[in-house]
């Protein structure tokens, strides 16, 4: 049909544009162009061609017309019968390269208009295995490097002709032997043959003297059958295939083996192991080899007419990873009854993102991205599926979060697995805030501060994937405040004009807090318990733990960098010294001793030194130690007193200092080991603020350029008052700013900055 439907287009063509024939005449040859023209004869040269494994020969095909004349541009199709013995490599014009490949006879075909001609092709020298090169070969190696037989069992070895380099070199002759002919012979071109049951080996050599050798194992370990049930269709065939299980799972060829069916009316077996389903039933077929029997169980099943899909609905189905999804296909008879002996095959796209567990009728997802699922039924395809492949879990990176009132600040989602490793950006993120007074977020996970405290943000995916962060707004200092009526901790944004936000509320005395490095949790003392203990608690207050509970006093704590440790002082030994415990309160360690005091402990960034004030000497002085206690050496080394050091970078310490002669103290630094002391200067704020009192407290920021001080100033009744300002250090722009008081009695101390 399709031959007259295009024979009847070209002869339309005619019609519309006629018929061009060019001829050229060259001796006693025509060349026409095959413009209608139409091949009468096909010839090919030479018909018979011997070739060596390896070498290459040109042979030329010819057509003619049926006056004899050579038909141009004509378009030959050369195939090879026996591609694994010669190969064919078409070059135009009717010219095509033959290449020997090993050793055999082979017939290859040329075609051109409906007419065919074949050459045959004996191949003479060794088989190679792998690709064939150039030049002398310099390395040889043999495939399989160790031959496991049966007895009488047969198996070609090939050589590897190899360069220095690895690459292909051309074969050489070799010559084989074997060392255990009572256990195998081999034959001049690498065919090995299994004798009877034991230990052997054979060589291969080259004239040059390049050698190799193959260990053979001859043994009679049982066979089995690939798979333990055979299921067909009527009318549909397949191979079975046998394999060594003791050997590695060897492949075992089926022309050893004799077949028999146990019933020929529902099943036939023919050589090479062809098995053709007749009928529905179920019966088995026997292979007998090498004195073994093995039978497989062959059941015929009706015929297929559809197929019951049970699946999640859609064309694309979201599987977490390490997660599943439901994807059963069963084939129905006519009358619907299931055929769940029917094959089912299920085909991944990406085999890395997912896979199909047959026992679990279900798709598992092995890694992010998308991919398909097919289900065939023999080649017939079922259906059709898209894989969206997500992680197990979602994951904020940061699970808990500081930001400034007014501040804004941006976290994210990812992918990740069960670990917790991220794997992807999150995408179809939707964000939402547990408390909208304290904490805002917009859609990219931008947080913005609103109210002081803590509230939850959750991140979360359509499928039901979610994260928590716990945000905690705060401002810039943290505080101790007497104006609810005992001293409690405050925080606050200076020249916020709201107020502060209140941290602790107990009725007992709560001061000295501290930020963690994170800034999302404070230590602080408490006399809740009778003395002052330490305790850690979150930015907001929240889960407050005590962490000391000793008879004497803690005081001063600060947090080691890693946010693992705290240092503090303690009189449980008689004095005022200097301590370091983990935040549990484990490990407990004190790191100073004597008859005087040790206090006000700062670690230095990197989490090395550790700075503080000792009055060993007679005044206080600032003193340096490591961080386990070692190498103490006093730092001022002046006659004057220095307190409450704190690090500014690395090297650089700034600590107040009392004048010999004046009550008044000033904010210092040293630029760095011992180098001119040169002072923060309070002066030109002196002269706006009308400072005449000394400086309490103190604190400086990380960056270095703002200070935190506790004032002491006249009130209108002449009583103390206790001010907190913030102000630019010396050099910085900016003016002081105070951190708003409740009432004229309200009394401030301990500032700290947040991280």
């Amino acid at each position: 049909m399709w031959g007259r439907a295009l024979a009847e287009g070209a002869s339309v063509m005619t019609r519309l544009v006629g018929v061009v024939v060019g001829v050229f005449v060259v001796g006693a040859l025509s060349f026409v162009t095959p413009a209608g023209a139409q091949v009468s004869q096909l010839q090919v040269d030479p018909g018979r061609v011997s070739v060596n494994v390896g070498q290459r020969f040109e042979v030329l095909a010819t057509a003619l017309d049926r006056g004899n004349n050579v038909l141009l541009d004509v378009q030959f199709q050369w195939v090879s019968q026996a591609p694994s013995v010669v190969g064919v490599e078409p070059e135009g014009d009717g010219i095509a390269q033959l290449i020997g490949l090993a050793p055999g006879s082979g017939v290859v075909q040329v075609s051109v208009g409906g007419r065919s001609a074949t050459i045959e092709v004996e191949v003479q020298g060794i088989a190679v295995a792998g690709p064939i090169g150039e030049g002398t070969p310099t390395r040889l190696e043999i495939e399989p490097p160790t031959a496991l037989l049966y007895p009488t069992e047969d198996l070609q070895l090939l050589p590897r002709f190899l360069k220095d380099d690895g690459s292909p070199a051309a074969p050489a002759s070799l010559t084989w032997r074997s060392f255990r002919e009572d256990v195998a012979t081999i034959d001049p071109s690498g065919m090995l043959v299994g004798i009877q049951e034991g230990t052997g080996l054979v060589e291969a050599t080259t004239e040059s003297g390049l050698r190799q050798r193959v260990q053979v194992q001859v043994s009679m370990a049982p066979w089995a059958f690939a798979t333990p049930i055979v299921s067909l269709a009527p009318a549909e065939s397949d191979t079975l295939a046998l394999m060594v299980p003791d050997q590695g799972g060897r492949p075992l060829d089926v022309r050893w083996v004799s077949w028999s069916s146990a019933n020929r009316d529902v099943v036939m077996v023919g050589a090479g192991g062809v098995v053709t389903a007749i009928s529905a039933g179920q019966t088995s077929i026997t292979g007998a080899a090498f004195g073994q029997e093995r039978s497989v169980e062959v059941r015929v099943h009706p015929t297929v007419d559809g197929f019951d899909i049970r699946a999640l609905r859609g064309d694309t189905i979201v599987v977490p990873v390490g997660g599943t999804a439901p994807f059963r296909v069963v084939p129905v008879a006519a009358d619907d009854t299931p055929i769940p002996e029917a094959p089912i095959t299920w085909i991944l796209g990406d085999t890395t993102l997912a896979q199909y567990v047959t026992a679990d009728s279900a798709a598992r997802g092995q890694a992010v991205g998308v991919t398909t699922l097919e289900a065939r039924y023999r080649d017939e395809s079922v259906r059709v599926w898209t894989l969206n492949v997500v992680p197990a879990r979602l994951s904020v990176d940061e699970q808990r979060v500081p930001v400034g009132k007014g501040e804004t600040r941006q976290i994210r989602a990812w992918f990740s697995s069960d670990d917790g490793t991220p794997l992807a950006p999150a995408t179809d993120v939707t964000w939402t805030t547990a408390n909208a007074d304290v904490v805002t977020v917009g859609p990219d996970g931008t947080l913005t501060g609103v109210g002081y405290g803590g509230a939850n943000v959750i991140a979360s995916t359509p499928w039901g994937n979610a994260d928590t962060a716990a945000v905690f707004v705060s401002g810039s200092v943290l505080f101790t405040s007497t104006r609810t009526g005992s001293p409690d901790l405050f925080t606050a944004a200076p020249g916020d004009s709201s107020g502060a936000g209140q941290i602790t509320g107990e009725a007992s005395i709560e001061i000295e807090g501290a930020f963690s490095p994170d800034g999302t949790q404070i230590a602080f003392v408490s006399d809740r318990g009778g003395q002052f203990d330490l305790f850690v608690a979150n930015a907001d207050g929240s889960d407050v733990r005590r962490i000391t509970e000793t008879p004497e006093h803690e005081r001063g704590p600060t947090w080691t960098p890693d946010g693992t440790r705290l240092l503090y002082e303690s009189n449980v030994s008689g004095r005022s010294q200097i301590w370091i415990m983990n935040l549990d309160g484990g490990g407990a360690q004190e790191l100073t001793f004597g008859d005087r005091e040790n206090r006000y402990p700062a670690v230095s960034p990197d989490g090395q030194l550790i700075a503080f004030t000792s009055f060993r000497d007679g005044n206080a002085e600032i003193y340096l130690m490591d961080i386990n206690g070692a190498n103490q050496r006093n730092f001022t080394a002046s006659e004057l007193n220095e307190f409450m050091p704190k690090w500014i970078d690395g090297q650089t310490l700034a600590f107040l200092r009392r004048q010999r002669r004046a009550r008044d103290r000033r904010v210092l630094r040293f630029a760095d080991e011992m180098s001119e002391v040169v002072s923060l200067s309070l002066a030109r704020e002196e002269r706006t603020l009308a400072f005449e009192r000394p400086i309490q407290a103190f604190d400086i920021n990380p960056g270095g350029d703002q200070l935190a001080v506790i004032l002491l100033t006249a009130g209108p009744t002449g009583d103390v008052e206790q001010r907190l300002y913030v102000l630019p250090t010396e050099g910085r722009e900016g003016m002081a700013v105070e951190v708003v008081r409740a009432s004229s009695g309200d009394q401030l101390a301990h500032p700290r900055f947040r991280p």
